[in-house]
């Protein structure tokens, strides 16, 4: 999901699922992002095809198509014009890579993404992929890599990489910068919340954002979000949520992405997600997981601060990846792996 620090999406969810037409909804909710499922139970769970989809069977339609190559899973469509592999479940790369061209060959895609094990990793590379960021011990403690490749020139062109660079020079120099933490505001409370906040959470999302792309506006969404493995957490002031965040939590593998980030307008400004971090942190090492990641706007200052200030490393850029903000941008990956 996108997050909001200074009035706009600052962070993208690339591992978003397409759950938002009512049908799938309805018939899908129990497991939703396939969330701490294991290959098997995926493949026994979900029975799409090479060209299924949520709304548009082509992936033409606002969110990017969901498809599935026996136990692996993907996302296919003209929104990021590209083809990402989500989760290769127990699939080889000499299966999956050829898979995957014969997509974007077929719906003129642009770009291949994969998230994947650093040894299915090195085999798509192998193959003629670049890895572009790596995740520490994503994987039980096996780190983790985002692969890419361009399949035309010009979608790996970046005319503001050198922006993009100066930009993140500067983030990490102010992180190095002396800096204490403000407590929390007076009568403010951070905790996490459960089912019974699913109303709260979906109004306070709608407030924050002018346009969501996923249907945050319903209760029975975000407690599906919930059943899936989403942990959400607040800073909350006489009760009502001032700020939020969430924890993709992947109970399979054990890492999670961190996400999420709103605050409403008049409390930026007073470290409220850097808080948030630092209490969901805490919360995923007690629940044994350790491989701990975000995927950040790399036109965006603030929030890209938020992480290099609580010790992740920025670890790659996926460029010209995902849309948001109305076009196609380059994202940060930030990581930290807190296991042993």
């Amino acid at each position: 999901m996108p997050h909001s620090q200074l009035g706009s999406n600052h962070l993208a969810n690339d591992d978003k699922r397409a759950w938002i037409s009512d049908r799938f909804r309805q018939a899908f909710s129990p497991y939703k992002r396939n969330i701490g499922m294991s290959a098997e139970t995926l493949q026994n769970t979900i029975s799409l095809n090479e060209n299924a989809s949520i709304n548009h069977e082509d992936g033409s339609g606002q969110v990017d198509a969901m498809i599935r190559f026996k136990t692996a899973v993907a996302q296919q469509g003209a929104l990021n014009d590209r083809v990402y592999l989500l989760d290769s479940g127990n699939e080889k790369p000499s299966d999956l890579i050829p898979w995957m061209r014969s997509i974007a060959s077929k719906h003129g895609r642009t770009r291949l993404t994969a998230k994947l094990p650093m040894p299915k990793a090195k085999e798509f590379v192998a193959a003629g992929f670049e890895i572009e960021a790596v995740v520490p011990g994503m994987y039980n403690g096996v780190d983790g890599a985002f692969v890419r490749q361009f399949l035309s020139e010009a979608r790996g062109v970046e005319p503001t990489a050198a922006a993009r660079i100066e930009r993140m020079e500067k983030v990490l120099a102010k992180a190095k910068q002396p800096y204490t933490l403000p407590a929390l505001p007076e009568g403010c409370v951070l905790s996490e919340m459960g089912p019974t906040d699913a109303e709260e959470i979906s109004a306070h999302l709608s407030s924050v954002f002018d346009s969501y792309p996923f249907p945050v506006e319903d209760p029975e969404f975000i407690r599906s979000e919930m059943d899936a493995g989403t942990r959400y957490f607040a800073v909350k002031l006489n009760g009502a949520i001032i700020a939020m965040s969430s924890a993709e939590c992947n109970n399979t593998h054990k890492y999670a992405e961190c996400t999420d980030f709103a605050t409403l307008p008049e409390w930026r400004g007073k470290a409220l997600a850097l808080h948030l971090l630092h209490h969901m942190e805490e919360a995923l090492d007690a629940a044994g997981i350790h491989g701990h990641y975000s995927i950040a706007r790399s036109t965006e200052f603030g929030m890209n601060l938020v992480f290099a200030r609580a010790g992740f490393e920025l670890t790659g850029t996926l460029i010209n990846s995902t849309h948001i903000g109305g076009g196609i941008e380059s994202m940060n990956i930030w990581a930290k792996y807190t296991g042993k």
